[in-house]
């Protein structure tokens, strides 16, 4: 049974010795989250999630929450429907944080590097980690709806083949072409703690603009942009969501920027 939790959801997984080894190497321990143990089951809540990996064979069967989804999976493919499944549920039962769909660096302050798949945000990233930020998470941002701080979800960073990036020649990859690092294979020590927010960064945002590759959005603007991109957007209702936007947006820089890999220089 390996146990883990991320903004107020609880996994518990079962699967077998090699599953575990796969998804270890996804969610690597760290100092700011604990690794995932064979400790007794966390307590149960409405934000429980069961995953159940059942070995049949040479394949796998996959229940979440004791309803069968998928059967007949290879290794790497329960692994990578494992690891969607703790991303998306955290993202969707969450009611303590904004779960934002983006990456997120910290250095004087978090920064949120938000947009949709393919814009650039786990390459931005891995190049921002490499100048000397720390790392706080990949995929999925979230930021605590309380404290307005942006807390740690230090998932294995995935990059996507075609992606311009040139890991370190160490780095390890998992199988079935999904191309994963571990932050510390960036630069060493780089996991970051819970870190108050300072700035937002939306990549590949289509409005013109005359040219610029970077341009600073009004708040308005800004909030309406961000909400776009809110897992979370309807379990924690509009009215909540715009208020902790305004709260949050109305006092830091917000930006656009339409090309990712160009504007390394200009993020850090």
């Amino acid at each position: 049974m390996m146990n883990l939790g991320f903004a107020g959801v609880s996994f518990q997984v079962s699967c077998d010795d090699d599953l575990s080894a796969r998804l270890r190497s996804i969610f690597p321990a760290t100092g700011n989250a604990p690794e995932p143990t064979e400790s007794p089951p966390l307590p149960s809540t409405d934000a429980t999630v069961e995953i159940h990996a059942e070995r049949v064979g040479s394949s796998y069967r996959f229940l979440l929450d004791g309803q069968l989804e998928a059967e007949d999976l290879s290794p790497g493919e329960t692994a990578a429907l494992v690891e969607y499944r703790i991303i998306r549920e955290t993202a969707l039962r969450t009611e303590t944080h904004l779960a934002l769909h983006g990456a997120a660096v910290a250095r004087d302050g978090a920064m949120l590097l938000l947009g949709p798949g393919g814009s650039g945000k786990s390459g931005l990233c891995c190049e921002l980690v490499q100048r000397g930020w720390s790392y706080l998470s990949d995929e999925l941002a979230l930021v605590n709806l309380e404290s307005g701080k942006v807390s740690p979800f230090q998932r294995a960073i995935l990059l996507k083949p075609n992606r311009i990036f040139r890991p370190p020649p160490q780095r390890p990859t998992i199988d079935d072409g999904r191309r994963y690092l571990h932050w510390d294979s960036l630069r060493p020590a780089s996991a970051g703690m819970e870190t108050a927010l300072s700035r937002v960064v939306l990549c590949s945002y289509s409005r013109e603009n005359g040219g610029e590759r970077v341009v600073k959005l009004a708040p308005s603007e800004a909030i309406h942009e961000v909400a776009a991109l809110c897992f979370n957007y309807h379990r924690l209702g509009a009215t909540r969501i715009w208020k902790a936007l305004t709260a949050l947006l109305s006092r830091i820089s917000v930006v656009a920027m339409h090309d990712a890999d160009a504007g390394v220089g200009r993020c850090s």
